[in-house]
């Protein structure tokens, strides 16, 4: 097979979108509270969490789209700096807190609980993000000069990684294997904690003074780094984890002062590249150590402040929907979903060849067999609707929750729990065609049971707050003489729409008359100034109409 040299990607021509209509409208009370560096959004597979002015988590359902009447309101404790859904449990949400502690909430979009089901830190100093691990029951806290390692399961910190300035961000790879940070000290840093709490590799990042940010690209050896430089331009690195000796590209982008965030989908290369106080999004597409820039790229009407992915198992993939950006506005008023689409003559069938395999909601490993020194992904599932019948879909209703006490949330120094549990399964039986025309629900959908962990001092148990409910079907009676035999609806053929005969007319002028003087410039706004018959053609002038002949008649 010969080589093709000019092979072009699937994602070069991909297309941004935000329909007004589509954009969310937030409750007056309740905007989105806006920080010095970037707005901390979050968002699952069927909801969206942001922090509110009030010091709460405001959140609400991805659909519908538009103005929201109402959101749900989770009250925190102290102002929170971060927050973050489990990717292995959607009812699971951490916030970090100004007050030295991260909670983990047991919530849900319509009925969020009051009281965090597992408080830990102790810090002196507030926590400045946290980030779930690869690993089950493992989270990652940043602390001004330290990144730490903690097991939610026995509530204890497994390692503490310390630096000589103040820490901006941190990012691991999709297998656990290490860990990258950014410094103040302009220095980019690698550890694996499990063999040294001392950086493996380290080399100068961006030279600039302000914050600069650091991600894994997924599970390869790539470290994308954004910044400024000493000249005060943004710019963006890419770094080999191999050697750190000097970055492998690197690029300027513009002058403006706004901290550049980057967003990476492992799925498909797309990196986008969310700056606060920007008005256009801008994205760029890996291709092993190969960085080009997007072709098109989303200009909106208004500026944001921050951004987030939605998780690749929510977004609309019969419709070419590769990826979902959620942006909130400056102002704070309104989030801007982004979406991201590949171009398609039809989108009747699922494009196998821009979705890719990704990752399922279980994790790959234990925190016992990742501390053990295995590096695991977690397993991969189909983004085929056909093909995920298999995956444990989250029931439509929501299980009820307890009521807010007024005690605060206890301090745990030790005790066993666990914040993800499975999510439940499903099971939709579907009758035969025969029979749903005389059957009708008398009950709404199954509520699964969602296990909510409590913390007593010595012992953790999980309670089911739901029950589970089955839909009941019921058969009509009708007499046997007015039964008539069910009759199945033909399938429509696909009919092409039809189109105009003249959709590719061309018009060409050319110069016939010239050197008309006196024409009249003042006329009245009921005048046509020409008109035209079979054989004469009439100007107004200046109180004169004359008329000739069209030429060949």
């Amino acid at each position: 097979m010969a080589f093709n040299r000019f092979k072009t990607s699937k994602y070069r021509n991909a297309v941004f979108a935000c329909k007004k209509d589509d954009i969310y409208s937030l409750p007056s009370q309740y905007p989105v509270a806006l920080s010095n560096d970037f707005t901390s959004i979050a968002a699952s597979r069927d909801s969206i969490a942001y922090p509110t002015s009030l010091s709460s988590i405001a959140m609400f359902n991805i659909l519908p789209t538009g103005r929201l009447d109402n959101v749900s309101i989770v009250n925190t404790p102290c102002p929170f700096t971060s927050l973050t859904f489990s990717p292995f449990n959607d009812d699971i949400l951490a916030t970090a807190g100004e007050d030295g502690n991260f909670r983990f909430w047991n919530v849900n979009a319509i009925e969020p609980q009051q009281t965090p089901i597992l408080t830990l830190g102790g810090y002196t100093k507030r926590i400045e993000s946290i980030n779930f691990f690869p690993a089950s029951n493992v989270i990652c806290a940043l602390t001004q000069n330290n990144v730490d390692v903690w097991d939610t399961t026995n509530c204890k910190k497994l390692f503490e990684m310390n630096h000589p300035d103040l820490v901006q961000s941190f990012s691991f790879r999709d297998n656990g294997a290490a860990i990258v940070t950014t410094c103040k000290d302009k220095n980019l840093r690698i550890f694996d904690p499990r063999s040294s709490v001392e950086a493996q590799q380290q080399t100068a990042s961006n030279s600039g003074i302000k914050p600069s940010k650091a991600i894994w690209l997924g599970n390869t050896d790539l470290i994308f780094t954004t910044g400024f430089s000493t000249r005060r331009d943004r710019e963006w690195m890419l770094f080999d984890s191999r050697n750190l000796k000097e970055p492998l590209n690197f690029k300027q982008i513009d002058n403006s002062s706004g901290i550049i965030s980057p967003l990476f989908d492992c799925d498909t290369g797309m990196l986008y590249l969310v700056g606060k106080g920007d008005s256009t999004l801008r994205w760029l597409e890996v291709s092993g150590t190969t960085i080009t820039d997007g072709v098109l790229s989303y200009s909106s009407h208004t500026t944001f402040s921050g951004g987030t992915l939605i998780p690749k198992l929510a977004v609309n993939v019969m419709q070419g929907e590769v990826a979902r950006i959620m942006l909130p506005s400056s102002d704070g008023t309104s989030i801007m979903p982004v979406s991201v689409t590949v171009p398609r003559r039809s989108y009747i069938d699922f494009h196998a060849d821009i979705f890719p395999d990704t990752y399922g909601e279980t994790s790959g490993m234990s925190c016992e067999q990742w501390k053990a020194g295995e590096n695991n992904l977690p397993p991969f599932v189909s983004l085929d609707p056909k093909l995920r019948k298999n995956i444990k879909e989250k029931a439509i209703a929501p299980t009820s929750s307890t009521s807010s006490g007024s005690s605060p949330p206890a301090k745990v120094t030790a005790a066993p729990t666990s914040i993800e549990s499975p999510p439940a399964t499903k099971v939709i039986i579907t009758p035969p065609v025969s029979e749903m025309q005389n059957l009708s629900v008398k009950s709404e959908p199954t509520i699964e049971k969602q296990p909510v962990a409590t913390l007593p001092t010595r012992a953790i148990e999980k309670q089911s707050t739901a029950t589970e409910s089955a839909p009941v079907l019921e058969k009509s009676v009708e007499p046997e003489s007015k039964k008539s035999p069910p009759t199945i609806p033909a399938k429509p053929a696909f009919v092409v729409p039809k189109q105009s005969s003249y959709r590719f007319t061309t018009a060409k002028g050319t110069v016939k008359y010239e050197g008309v003087h006196g024409l009249s410039i003042s006329h009245p706004s009921e005048s046509n100034i020409i008109e035209v018959c079979k054989k004469f053609t009439g100007l107004e002038m200046n109180f004169v109409v004359i008329y000739f002949f069209l030429p060949g008649v």
